[in-house]
């Protein structure tokens, strides 16, 4: 019994090192948009709120993520290579979200598709902001003390058993509250141009469509992308394995 116990919490804690390890690219490259928007220290906060959200819809609309992924990519790619010419990311995200968007608004999605991921989506905002609060106050007060790797791993850690901790509690309350077409356009379109934001971070420098301006930062987050991997695999498979410890439960795919 003993084994079988430690190879739960054992299986846990990889399982959940693998989400932070999706979790810390996207959070890395939000937070260096936010930090070039001049907001400093407090750029964790809207960071960490915005890839708990997208996070959690990934988690709770596996299928509709699936599509929108996709979307992103074929659009932002299809974009870069029709036009050319120099463009900033801004707008290769704006086309792989409306893209995103429209496919959720006219693609009829059968409803398990999409059950419960409003409120998911939400939840992971929530705690995505008090997890980003926390880490920021701890930067404020340990300075450089809390590089990157150790804000990650803080980041997924908290917010992971935040957001298992609460999802049960609110999700079937916001659920009712939205409508399912319009959740369904958002995670796509949010999804959508998460993916297009990757494809021009990693394929506009070799496609010389990055704008110049921006060159200094796409070189400066996939520098930081090794560090917040490792902060993401080891802060995820904390919480996984304490998860697991203590007998607390993932929700997966709960009908709400």
């Amino acid at each position: 019994m003993a084994s079988g116990r430690t190879g739960s919490i054992v299986l846990q804690g990889i399982a959940w090192g693998l989400v932070g390890l999706v979790y810390a690219p996207l959070f890395a490259a939000l937070m260096e948009v936010f930090s070039l928007m001049g907001l400093g220290t407090w750029a964790y906060i809207p960071a960490a709120a915005f890839a708990g959200a997208a996070g959690a819809a990934l988690y709770g609309a596996m299928p509709i993520a699936i599509i929108g992924t996709v979307t992103g990519i074929f659009s932002a790619t299809a974009y870069m290579l029709g036009v050319g010419g120099q463009m900033g990311l801004l707008r290769v995200v704006g086309v792989a979200v409306l893209a995103g968007t429209l496919v959720g608004i006219f693609v009829k999605f059968p409803v398990h598709f999409s059950q419960g991921v409003s409120a998911k989506s939400v939840v992971g905002l929530l705690t995505g902001l008090a997890a980003g609060l926390l880490v920021s106050v701890g930067h404020l007060l340990l300075g450089d003390a809390l590089d990157l790797r150790l804000a990650v791993a803080v980041l997924v850690a908290v917010n992971g058993m935040l957001y298992v901790a609460v999802v049960r509690a609110l999700v079937r309350g916001i659920q009712r509250s939205l409508p399912r077409t319009l959740v369904e356009a958002v995670v796509c379109g949010i999804l959508s141009g998460t993916a297009g934001a990757a494809i021009w971070l990693l394929g506009g420098p070799i496609l010389g469509v990055v704008d110049p301006s921006y060159e200094q930062v796409t070189k400066h987050v996939l520098e930081q992308m090794p560090f917040a991997a490792i902060g993401g695999i080891i802060g995820g498979a904390i919480a996984g394995a304490a998860l697991e410890a203590l007998g607390i439960k993932a929700l997966h795919d709960e009908k709400a």
